[in-house]
């Protein structure tokens, strides 16, 4: 299971720039946006998903609490890699 159709809960700035590039015809500007959410998906998928989901969803305002039983949160010590590696890319700081 993977988190593709809940990225648009919190990238919709990212994917409104692909669409309006597209529509633009600047198409590697379209992918260049693209390729932001596939690399955050690649991140993602990394640790746990919907965890970090919810953690990015969280990061954009909306808490809405943790993940139930089976599925576990992150640790601390995930928590901040994935906060690192989501900084390190760069999205929200563009977007939000």
């Amino acid at each position: 299971m993977g988190p593709w159709g809940s990225t648009y809960n919190y990238l919709a700035p990212v994917y409104h720039k692909v669409i309006d590039a597209w529509r633009n015809n600047e198409h590697q500007t379209a992918r260049e946006f693209q390729l932001e959410s596939v690399q955050l998906v690649m991140i993602l998928n990394a640790v746990s998903p919907l965890s970090a989901g919810k953690s990015l969803m969280r990061r954009v305002g909306f808490d809405f609490g943790l993940v139930r039983p089976p599925l576990r949160q992150l640790s601390e010590d995930g928590q901040a890699s994935f906060d690192e590696a989501v900084d390190k890319l760069g999205v929200f700081d563009r977007t939000l």
